[in-house]
């Protein structure tokens, strides 16, 4: 399909609450951002697949809590620019778990143009990203709408090592704010345990870890800060 054509679709996505920041030619891929709650900022990110004789999209979807960003980029020392909410450094708190993600892009559910669509074929097209957004993203929205229940559903239910398919970038480091922040008893001895597990890999030679483990120390220091009470 034409980028001009593609582009006037793609850029007339139009889900409530949500801003459409338009087709990025280069990356191959738009952006819907909904910032209508401080606390909590949803992102839509499709994926546009430009083929020889149709277009279809992958979608992505993940829950930005601003406290988790506010509080990482302060330890870390990350510049913080609000007015560009998905370049922030880690700045997703929450993404859809491989199985919701692979069923909402199934071949039978994604949103499909074809190079020779009609009118009728666009609406079918954007009708379709709604009921996907009805249907399962909202879902989704509703199953996890604070910190406490990102807490009790995936941190206590779910082993450390699930913890990246539902909590990505910097998964550790977010996992401990959130567990600070919803006074999870578990914090200091999953952070003490932690540390532990670096400092024997380090002393077995991996050296690599150290910068990390540096910034690791830095947050747990930020975390029991006066000024990180702000935040709590």
């Amino acid at each position: 399909m034409k980028k001009e054509k593609l582009k006037f679709i793609i850029d007339n996505i139009n889900i409530k609450g949500y801003k459409n920041f338009g087709f990025d030619d280069i990356n191959g891929s738009c952006y819907l951002i909904n910032t209508d709650n401080y606390n909590k900022w949803l992102q839509i990110n499709l994926e546009i697949n430009n083929l020889k004789n149709y277009t279809y999209l992958i979608l992505r979807f993940k829950i930005n809590f601003i406290i988790v960003t506010k509080i990482l980029n302060k330890a870390l020392e990350i510049e913080y620019r609000p007015e560009y909410p998905y370049w922030w450094d880690n700045a997703d708190t929450l993404t859809m778990e491989q199985e919701l993600f692979l069923e909402i892009n199934a071949e039978n559910i994604r949103p499909v143009l074809k190079n020779t669509m009609t009118s009728q074929d666009v609406n079918s097209f954007y009708k379709q990203i709604q009921f996907i957004y009805d249907q399962y993203l909202q879902p989704f929205i509703d199953k996890y709408p604070d910190l406490q229940t990102v807490n009790n559903e995936i941190i206590e239910k779910k082993s450390s090592d699930e913890w990246c398919n539902f909590i990505p970038g910097e998964t550790i480091f977010k996992s401990l704010i959130v567990m600070k922040i919803c006074r999870n008893k578990r914090y200091t001895e999953f952070l003490d345990e932690y540390k532990s597990n670096i400092v024997n890999a380090m002393s077995n030679g991996n050296s690599r870890y150290l910068t990390y483990y540096n910034q690791l120390l830095q947050l747990a220091t930020y975390l029991e800060s006066e000024d990180c009470k702000q935040f709590l």
